[in-house]
């Protein structure tokens, strides 16, 4: 048999019992762990593949497949084709590019595999397995042999059963290759049945003429070959690349060596669709992380009867969404090992936890306080803004490529009167409770606080005290982190969402009331948490925080807040579900910790990443 056919065999199902046991035993130390969301699904999944009760540590790779196109010679991208070589080189010599960026973010290691490059990259450091020096141009027949799509599967299988024999359980698939989208286009318009023009965007930001282009170019690419849509080997052969087929069978490989594939944009997301044509069981190992800008996407994901974690506007193949999938998954991990720890451990909040306890009488508040707030919130600056954005525009990627990254990016530079803020800027989570925290709570907020490495402050309500009360506390405690800290996640650890959303809120999800008259339709009962949230948002928005908002009754209150205080809305953040589909409902932090953990990506691009000059990349053309 041949090492394809070898390893299709040697592929099984999830280890069910595992996952069965893993399940029961988050059951019993979480009653509500289906509002866990995706974070439950993705943990179980991991639990499946690796068949260990007790999740091991993640060890991923990264692994860039790189190659080039023929058809880049029908001038279909933005990038000149000298562009694929000069970024290995970027990759293993400067270390200035996104795929650099979001190894380090998920603590992965870094292969650059030359799949097909038309020059030879004489770098130290990169995996040679190339199939051939560029496929041909498909507009003027199949891009490859049958026999090539063949080895490009095979050399990726091999690339993953030598990692997962290392101890790697986790592979993240990146591509780079000028025209690459041309291919990832084609393949996606012949296996989901859709027309060129339907499924084309924008690549690497071409021009709305070059898109036209591109589309005409991929038509006819299709008009040539006639691609069988039945046969995954054929359409790699016929439009598509080295690339492709190398994660295609990363995929498989990984799957055999029972290691999970977290599955990234519309190229690596094509590459699974193939893989999932060749091997349908390896549907179960992956994990899809975003649903990227271009159009095709969302068809490409449904075949695959997947659903995304993120949508943050992505245009970029280098790992960007499945870095942050990757983090979100080591979050569930920490959330379960904590969770399920044996009963009578009992856990204390640890150094990094304050308490702050509302005080007994309450304070006497008057208007000039909130207007004070109000009237003197203070403007982003727009000069360190634009430079940072000009900056971002620099990059040795395609402009404005990581879509919320980048305006994360921005607005923080605007909030810290700096061009480029450190990576390292201080961050808190604030969580307002108006009980004594559960043995439960103290375990969700122990694992939140190392996996979002912050400080973590309990604010203490006193139960029935006033809105204006609660405003005031929240007014203090937030003034008060804000001294040190730049980016405040503020949560509640009561499930408030549904009550506030049935009052507060209309079918359609707009707001019901004026922002003057909301806080009177506020149950007695509710009043202190709802005045405590106003209060931190505004003293920290005030004191120049970023502030990361929690669950649905934080963004509630927050979406009221920005409607009295305008001017506050730049500094906050709206994480779910602007940015993340998680799912998760459970209150307590967990949507606030991830999105400070996106908000680090954001700072991780703008600090380490380098700019075309510095690494010798050609710009970007029209």
């Amino acid at each position: 048999m041949s090492l394809f056919e070898e390893t299709v065999a040697r592929i099984g199902g999830l280890d069910r019992r595992a996952m069965k046991e893993a399940s029961g035993a988050l059951w019993e130390a979480l009653p509500e762990a289906e509002r866990l969301g995706a974070l439950r699904k993705i943990l179980l999944r991991f639990v499946g593949v690796t068949g260990n009760t007790e999740p091991a540590a993640l060890r991923a790779a990264v692994i860039m497949c790189c190659a080039d196109h023929g058809v880049s010679a029908q001038q279909v991208s933005a990038f000149v084709p000298e562009t694929s070589v000069q970024m290995v080189r970027n990759y293993l010599l400067h270390r200035g590019a996104a795929a650099n960026v979001f190894a380090d973010f998920a603590q992965a290691e870094l292969l650059v595999v030359d799949m097909g490059l038309a020059e030879a990259a004489a770098v130290p450091g990169v995996i040679d397995r190339h199939v051939a020096r560029g496929t041909q141009d498909m507009t003027q027949g199949p891009a490859m042999t049958r026999e090539q799509a063949l080895q490009s599967v095979e050399t990726g299988i091999q690339l993953a059963l030598t990692c997962t024999a290392d101890g790697v359980n986790c592979i993240l698939p990146g591509d780079m290759g000028v025209a690459n989208t041309t291919a990832s286009t084609a393949m996606a318009a012949v296996m989901c049945g859709l027309d060129p023009d339907q499924a084309t965007g924008i690549g690497s930001r071409i021009s709305a003429a070059r898109r036209r282009h591109k589309v005409e170019v991929i038509r006819r690419a299709l008009e040539v070959n006639q691609p069988d849509a039945e046969d995954a080997l054929d359409v790699l052969a016929k439009v598509g690349g080295f690339e492709f087929g190398c994660m295609a069978g990363l995929m498989i490989g990984a799957a055999a060596g029972h290691a999970m594939t977290m599955v990234d944009g519309i190229n690596c997301s094509v590459a699974a669709l193939l893989a999932v044509q060749l091997c349908p069981a390896v549907r179960d190992y992956l994990i899809p992380s975003q649903l990227s800008a271009e159009p095709a996407h969302a068809a490409v994901l449904h075949a695959l009867g997947l659903q995304p974690l993120l949508q943050m506007d992505f245009h970029l193949g280098e790992m960007c969404g499945s870095a942050l999938a990757l983090d979100f998954l080591q979050a569930a991990v920490a959330l379960y090992l904590n969770l399920t720890a044996p009963a009578d451990e009992k856990m204390e909040p640890g150094d990094n936890t304050t308490f702050e306890r509302m005080p007994e009488h309450a304070p006497v508040v008057t208007d000039k306080t909130f207007s004070f707030y109000l009237d003197t919130m203070p403007e982003l600056d727009a000069k360190s803004m634009a430079a940072c954005q000009a900056r971002l525009d620099q990059l040795a990627k395609p402009q404005r490529s990581l879509g919320c990254l980048e305006q994360i990016a921005v607005e923080l530079a605007g909030i810290e009167f700096e061009e480029r803020p450190e990576k390292e800027l201080a961050r808190s989570l604030l969580v307002f409770t108006p009980a004594e925290l559960s043995q439960r709570q103290v375990r969700v907020l122990d694992a939140l606080t190392d996996y979002a490495e912050a400080t973590t402050t309990i604010g203490l309500l006193r139960e029935q005290q006033s809105a204006t009360a609660g405003f005031e506390f929240g007014r203090q405690v937030a003034e008060e982190i804000g001294f040190d800290d730049a980016i405040i996640g503020l949560a509640l650890t009561r499930d408030r969402g549904a009550e506030l959303r049935e009052l507060l809120l209309h079918e359609d999800g707009s707001l019901r009331y004026a922002p003057a008259e909301f806080l009177q339709q506020v149950p007695a009962e509710l009043q202190v948490e709802v005045g405590a949230v106003i209060g931190a948002l505004i003293a920290g928005a005030h004191n120049c925080c970023l502030m990361v908002l929690d669950d649905e009754a934080v963004e509630i209150i927050a979406r009221y807040t920005e409607a009295l205080c305008p001017s506050i809305r730049p500094y906050i953040l709206h994480v779910q579900p602007a940015m993340l589909h998680t799912c998760v409902t459970l209150p307590c932090g967990i949507v606030a910790a991830l999105g400070l953990q996106v908000v680090q990506a954001a700072l991780c691009v703008l600090n380490d990443m380098k700019e075309f000059a510095e690494v010798n990349i050609t710009m970007p053309r029209a």
